[in-house]
């Protein structure tokens, strides 16, 4: 799938939208420029409007599935004199989502040692309010989240944007030093968590 390759669209912010159409095709997304730092747009890579799964982005995030998409759709607020520069090509990663805040979540997660000096585990209770799971380390390296509920999906991600999915019984890993908070839609669990430092 090549349609999309190289294809730059600036996204006026100011307006706020609503799982917009974008008819161009590829393998990845980057968000390559932005009026700020704050400057932010969701993305959705799913061909089907009717089963949308969101991705929030900020400048130099990036989103990608190995199996290409024909079209993807955007939302955001209305972000008065806010833009982002997107860019669509054709990468050949499997399914990752990468924003500034997070750095890389996998969907498959991948072991959390990557040859750090330090690497502590631990759980922490989390329920239907934000939750911290990881403290903002600027030492870390590498990071492990799981879910141990059979039924609920656990939502990660920055404080108040608690929007990137742990499956029932699944696990997330990456990089990134910022803290990840979690939320249940309902009820309590012990989550396990890793992560890898340099001491």
């Amino acid at each position: 799938m090549s349609g999309g390759i190289g294809k730059v669209q600036k996204i006026d912010l100011g307006t706020a939208r609503s799982s917009e159409l974008k008819d161009i095709s590829g393998r990845e997304i980057q968000v390559v420029d932005a009026s700020s730092a704050s400057a932010r747009v969701s993305i959705a890579l799913q061909d089907n409007i009717t089963d949308l799964k969101f991705f929030e982005m900020r400048k130099n995030g990036r989103i990608g599935d190995r199996q290409g998409f024909s079209k993807f759709y955007i939302q955001n607020e209305a972000q008065s004199g806010e833009w982002v520069k997107i860019i669509v090509t054709d990468g050949n990663d499997d399914f990752y989502v990468e924003n500034s805040d997070l750095g890389v979540i996998n969907e498959i997660a991948a072991p959390v040692k990557t040859g750090g000096d330090a690497l502590s585990a631990d759980t922490v209770t989390v329920d239907n309010t934000s939750t911290e799971i990881i403290a903002a380390n600027s030492s870390r390296r590498g990071w492990t989240i799981q879910n141990p509920s059979t039924t609920l999906p656990l939502l990660i991600g920055p404080s108040g944007s608690e929007v990137y999915p742990i499956p029932p019984e699944g696990e997330k890993s990456g990089t990134g030093t910022y803290a990840i908070y979690g939320i249940y839609a309902s009820g309590s669990e012990d989550v396990a968590f890793m992560e890898d430092s340099v001491t």
